[in-house]
């Protein structure tokens, strides 16, 4: 049975990738001096405790990559205690120890706190070649990546003023059904949907991810499609079943989204799981996807039903919004929000669910965002439900603590 925020098995480690050593000044090296006993790392159990205290000056992201020495903990000991934890979330910091978020709370590790030397050491090996000079430019980057036997993890690399830092983020690596994540059975019956865009939305680590891959799962063994994910990095892998599904990595097998939209025109799937919505390109192409006959799955990072659309059409200019309206209306076929409470005995995700019926399509047309809550309220026979009712349901089932 999966539970939100825990994980399970994996498949294989980066160790292969390797980086041209920095040029060698002639002559020998002197001997450096024998490396003292490497203390054993301990799953963090102590309050948050970070160190400002800058170390060194700011680093600077065109690097030497070589190895430094032993350090006293690996990247992948910090993983697999990750995993042993349960914690969703690990931050690498210079000039902090390891930071370990588990249960919504954050707490540090038992090991020394990082030095700009370590950071490149444990995190630079996992970025492949191709990837080393975006991040250089950018200064950030997000891959996954996947361990041994243990997990996948969605990766994010950054510069900030003290050096290089990171969050690595747990992914389950057996898709979740919608049964085991105990979502409404409305999920289903978009599931079957031929064409349209639905929108899962909700703030980081509300489970608005997860979602998305339980639907794709229903659809891999209900259904018989052709799926293409198009995601910036690809979090869940889906085995083929009933469904031919492809995946395609933003940056890795295709240099941008729009790359990837132009191509979907060639490739003839009926269903594209495109990620998050971040921009205006993004939006278009979903419409134009939509228009094409495709049903498209999409994120945002809104915390409502509402404020979802509003952030859809405030993407585009305000000379293109009664057309992004319009156009928005007739594609839009369900939006779930979503709210994870992580203080409750056994994690809980609450839904706000609208569909699309003839009054929620004239409400986005005519901009009167704020009647959908009343559409909402009044929908229970289609499956819709506000945050309000879903929060009281979960409290009837007795899966939420009453406050």
């Amino acid at each position: 049975m999966f539970t939100w925020g825990s994980n399970a098995k994996s498949d294989a480690d980066s160790s292969d990738t390797s980086f041209p050593d920095p040029a060698v000044p002639a002559g020998p090296p002197p001997a450096p001096p024998a490396p003292a006993p490497a203390p054993e790392f301990k799953a963090p159990e102590t309050n948050l405790k970070i160190s400002t205290q800058e170390t060194s000056a700011p680093m600077p992201l065109a690097v030497d990559t070589n190895p430094i020495g032993p350090e006293p903990y690996t990247l992948k000991e910090l993983l697999t205690s990750m995993v042993s934890t349960q914690a969703t979330d690990l931050h690498l910091h210079v000039g902090s120890p390891p930071v370990f978020r588990r249960g919504g709370k954050m707490s540090a590790g038992s090991g020394p706190a990082l030095t700009r030397e370590m950071a490149r050491t444990l995190l630079l090996p996992l970025l492949k070649p191709e990837h080393m000079e975006r991040f250089k430019a950018t200064g950030q980057h997000d891959f996954s990546y996947e361990l041994a036997e243990k997990a996948r993890f969605r990766g994010h690399y950054f510069g900030q003023h003290h050096g290089l830092a990171a969050v690595f983020h747990l992914v389950p690596w057996e898709v979740p059904s919608l049964d085991d994540l105990k979502l409404p059975d409305v999920l289903k019956n978009l599931c079957d949907l031929s064409s349209g865009l639905v929108l899962a939305t909700g703030p980081a680590r509300s489970g608005r991810s997860h979602t998305v891959a339980a639907m794709v799962d229903h659809i891999n063994h209900n259904r018989c499609a052709h799926v293409i994910i198009l995601e910036e990095p690809v979090e869940h892998y889906h085995e083929s079943d009933t469904c031919l599904i492809d995946h395609r990595e933003i940056g890795l097998q295709v240099n941008t989204l729009a790359d990837g939209f132009r191509a979907v025109l060639h490739e003839q799937p009926d269903i594209v799981v495109m990620g998050e919505v971040k921009n205006r390109e993004a939006a278009e192409l979903a419409l134009r996807a939509v228009e094409s006959g495709m049903l498209v799955f999409a994120t945002l990072g809104t915390p409502s039903v509402v404020t979802a659309i509003e952030r859809f059409i405030d993407l585009f200019p305000t000379s293109h919004q009664k057309d992004a309206r319009a156009q928005t209306a007739a594609a839009l076929k369900s939006v779930i929000a979503h709210q994870l409470f992580m203080d409750s005995a056994q994690p809980a995700v609450a839904l706000e669910v609208m569909t699309s019926n003839r009054a929620a399509a004239r409400l986005i047309r005519e901009g009167q965002f704020e009647g959908l809550r009343e559409v909402m309220q009044k929908g229970k026979d289609d499956g819709m439900q506000t945050m309000e009712q879903a929060v009281a349901e979960l409290m009837q089932q007795g899966r939420l603590a009453k406050s």
